[in-house]
């Protein structure tokens, strides 16, 4: 590759680190190969797709402790999508980590879920202690028994042979598992209105149990909220105090000392600019459109609305201080088309 085009790699690179937050020599130079390798289109929709995933619920970590960064979610996306002579090159620590783990795990044996019963026998004998049971579920409940104080819905998961679970968790047979969940009448009463909406769904977190007698697991709620509500809150969260119409009480002034007559006062640094709160997206589903899609729909919709709110801000600086201008356009204009086409595919469905 000749060195004009090694430094155009290395502008966009610039770009799109800035965009996901990355600051480090490390992220900018593996994201350079990623744009020398495959091109500077494939990086952009790697980059639209963390922007829409961003925009939704995110992407967990492989553990499902925490949430990916954005540059998380991009190398992800990046190392699934390339073959593994250019993965190996570009991400060479993560190679080499691969292999040490590899080896460090070749000397325990095979787990064989068919065999657990021996297998587990003397952990079954020699039991730890748990000082805290806690469950989420996550869907659209079903039929209501009202009792004094007290809300009872069930809920069922289908866990089948798709099932997604970290590397070396076994697969557990397809089973349907039923969850009777014991409501407070109040809290109940947050969420009901929120539930009219069938695109919204049940958030609950609470203690579980399995309860023999109804041959299904109990969940005792202590948390209950919506999808769609929970956004709403992050969103106001994120807002400045002043829309929030949050008053927060000032610090105390400091007395600033006299400046030296042969020294003039240092000027005061430069404050980084607030992130403005993600706009209110209000999206109507074209006719025809598979409920599966939906979801996708959406997230591209908030993506959109996120680029013309981020075009607006660097529109109204000053010429010379437009950074990201050309490449917030693109990924725009890449976000309508993806739009734009899901509209015309299923417009015959309609």
């Amino acid at each position: 590759m000749s060195r004009l085009q090694s430094r155009e790699a290395k502008a966009a690179a610039q770009e799109i680190a800035a965009q996901l937050g990355e600051t480090d020599a490390k992220p900018l130079k593996q994201i350079a190969s990623i744009i020398q390798h495959f091109g500077l289109e494939f990086a952009q929709n790697l980059l639209q797709e963390t922007l829409a995933i961003e925009a939704g619920d995110g992407m967990l970590t492989q553990d499902g402790q925490r949430r990916r960064t954005p540059g998380g979610v991009f190398f992800y996306l990046a190392r699934q999508r390339m073959p593994e002579d250019i993965r190996e090159q570009i991400f060479y620590a993560w190679r080499v980590a691969l292999k040490r783990r590899a080896e460090e795990e070749a000397a325990y044996p095979p787990f064989d879920w068919a065999q657990r019963a021996q297998a587990l026998q003397d952990a079954l004998a020699e039991k730890g202690e748990v000082s805290d049971v806690k469950v989420t579920l996550i869907g659209r409940p079903g039929k209501l028994e009202r009792r004094q104080e007290l809300a009872v819905v069930t809920m069922a998961a289908s866990l089948g042979d798709d099932l997604v679970l970290p590397s070396g968790v076994p697969t557990p047979n397809p089973q349907t598992v039923t969850y009777v969940v014991y409501i407070g009448a109040k809290q109940w009463e947050r969420v009901t209105k929120a539930l009219d909406d069938p695109d919204d769904e049940l958030i609950v977190n609470g203690l579980c149990a399995f309860d023999d007698e109804l041959d299904s697991m109990a969940v005792y709620a202590t948390q209950v909220t919506t999808r769609r509500t929970q956004r709403r809150e992050r969103k106001q969260t994120r807002q400045p105090d002043g829309e929030r119409g949050a008053r927060r009480k000032s610090p105390p002034r400091e007395t600033p000392r006299a400046a030296s007559p042969r020294q003039p006062a240092p000027e005061p640094a430069p404050q980084p600019e607030p992130e403005p709160a993600p706009p209110p997206v209000s999206v109507d589903l074209p006719p025809g459109l598979p409920p599966e899609m939906a979801q996708k729909y959406i997230e591209l919709h908030t993506a959109a609305a996120t680029f013309r709110q981020k075009l607006d801000v660097i529109s109204a600086k000053p010429d010379d201080q437009r950074f990201g201008l050309e490449m917030t356009q693109r990924l725009l204009r890449n976000i309508e088309k993806q739009i734009a086409d899901m509209e015309q595919e299923y417009a015959g469905n309609a």
